[in-house]
């Protein structure tokens, strides 16, 4: 499932009073004062900078934008969520490789979901599982441990230390009759190589563009354009599930078992893309599954959501 938004100088200022909002709530609900001095207010300063570089404005736009959206959700549910797990996202710098509150950051995006589903009942982000989600029409609880790839390296015993920590809270469950299935969410942002995505949307992209304008349309009208929209979400979800797969050839062929009731592993990417010669660039975002129980119902019910909400 794949989503795309324009994003041009007007919506800028309009993020930044959500922020400023949202900063002040959390000063006061949060007890957290040093917001102001975070990588958050590094990003509003830098985007209201009149001699900043296009591409970062791009960048820290879309970085505020993803905080934006998860503050909004958990303003509303401030009570599901402890003081210092927010205090951890807040903090920390630039460097999503090397800093941990880009971690806490997936987490809480990954609870948001849960919490914006039709079936949503209750919500546990301070238990030992990284979320423990309850549905009011599933009768057992859904655990889910997220982890944040930073290198193709990593991703095993990423995805190894996810089955063992679901194990144990799962036999914990199965022991008192409660039901439980388990979820891995895994992002892949920091080892998506946005290079080879980029090589080959531009050249189509330019296609599309040249062709509206021989029309007299503006460009930047092809992603209002179903055929432009499906070709760049096909690109993106097949570059997706090719490094996918090719890391998870080591279980496959190594016949690793995974806990009986581990239903799949999420995994999704989501990427700013600059729209050429242009004050614009839209927001793209790719999620997928890869399941492990064959019942598609009940995949849907667990992933299908997991992929909407950007």
């Amino acid at each position: 499932m794949a989503n795309q938004r324009v994003v041009d100088s007007f919506v800028i200022d309009e993020l930044i009073g959500e922020m400023k909002e949202l900063i002040q709530f959390y000063e006061e609900h949060f007890d957290y004062k040093k917001i102001r001095s975070s990588k958050i207010q590094k990003w509003i300063d830098e985007l209201t900078n009149p001699r900043i570089e296009q591409l970062k404005k791009f960048e820290y736009y879309f970085q505020l934008r993803q905080y934006v959206r998860v503050m909004k959700t958990f303003k509303k549910h401030s009570e599901k969520i402890k003081k210092d797990t927010i205090k951890k996202m807040l903090s920390g710098g630039d460097d999503s490789k090397n800093d941990r509150s880009s971690d806490y950051f997936f987490e809480i995006d990954i609870a948001r979901r849960f919490i914006e589903r039709e079936d949503f009942k209750g919500i546990n982000l301070n238990d030992n599982t990284d979320i423990i989600f309850i549905s009011s029409i599933f009768k057992g609880d859904v655990l889910i441990e997220c982890k944040n790839i930073n290198s193709e390296k990593s991703f095993e015993n990423n995805i190894r230390k996810a089955n063992n920590q679901l194990k144990i809270q799962l036999e914990n469950n199965t022991s008192s009759n409660k039901g439980s299935l388990g979820i891995i969410a895994v992002n892949l942002n920091n080892i998506f190589d946005r290079e080879e995505y980029f090589n080959l949307l531009f050249p189509i992209m330019d296609s599309f563009i040249r062709h509206y304008e021989e029309l007299g349309r503006d460009g930047v009208d092809i992603l209002s354009d179903k055929n432009f929209e499906r070709a760049f979400s096909s690109i993106l979800q097949g570059l997706l599930e090719f490094k996918f797969r090719k890391m998870f050839l080591k279980f496959e062929g190594n016949n690793y078992k995974f806990h009986e009731f581990v239903t799949g592993i999420f995994y999704q990417v989501e990427l700013m893309v600059p729209i050429p010669n242009a004050d614009k660039f839209f927001i793209a975002r790719v999620a997928t599954y890869y399941p492990f129980f064959r019942d598609p119902r009940l995949a849907n019910f667990l992933f299908d959501p997991l992929a909407v909400g950007i």
